[in-house]
């Protein structure tokens, strides 16, 4: 059996980044965890498909825009789509690079609503108009009202239940491509359930 303080150091990502400990939702939420890692989503059916298709480090935020994010994170946090991404206190992505990313689907994230105070997402680009919604929405389902979600497309998505406090257009280098990070917080939960399953 182990000690109480071997038990706070294994678990010190969940009791030293959230303000507002509660045992009982660390405990549910290191549960969940166990149980994706124990029973990941199947292959990608992507890899199958063009086993060529790698992450590239293009994609990857260089370390002026990695440490702005940083300084902007609150409390405890999920990176969504975290790729290579070393941010975040939980990170998953659909094809993780390394063991510290948890296998999973940005448009059914295996958490419960309220977790998170903070949830970064850098979702894929070339995905399509109609599938930018769900992912978004569910950044603000696991996302605490009071917390901050960090977005960063080249679109700006919207929801009810999220008011935009800071637009930040940035571009690695003259005549690339630009994106907007877009910084929200959540006031409620009040929103329209109807264009969602899990609310928006």
């Amino acid at each position: 059996m182990k000690s109480t303080n071997e038990k706070q150091e294994r678990f010190a990502p969940f009791t030293n980044h959230t303000p507002e400990y509660n045992e009982e939702n660390h405990r549910k939420l290191r549960e969940q965890i166990t149980e994706i890692r124990a029973n990941p989503l199947p292959e990608n059916p992507l890899k199958k498909i063009n086993k060529q298709t790698k992450l590239v480090d293009s994609w990857v935020w260089n370390g002026t825009v990695n440490d702005f994010i940083k300084g902007k994170i609150e409390g405890y946090s999920l990176n969504a789509c975290a790729g290579k991404s070393e941010l975040g206190d939980i990170k998953i992505d659909l094809d993780p690079q390394n063991r510290s990313v948890i296998k999973a689907d940005m448009k059914k994230l295996p958490f419960d609503s309220e977790t998170f105070d903070t949830v970064i997402q850098d979702p894929p680009w070339k995905i399509g108009y109609y599938d930018r919604w769900k992912p978004f929405f569910e950044c603000v389902r696991v996302c605490k009202i009071g917390g901050k979600i960090i977005y960063n497309a080249y679109w700006v998505p919207d929801s009810r239940a999220v008011e935009l406090k800071e637009v930040i257009i940035r571009q690695d280098s003259a005549f690339t491509n630009t994106s907007v990070i877009s910084i929200f917080r959540k006031t409620t939960n009040e929103y329209d359930k109807s264009k969602t399953k899990g609310g928006d």
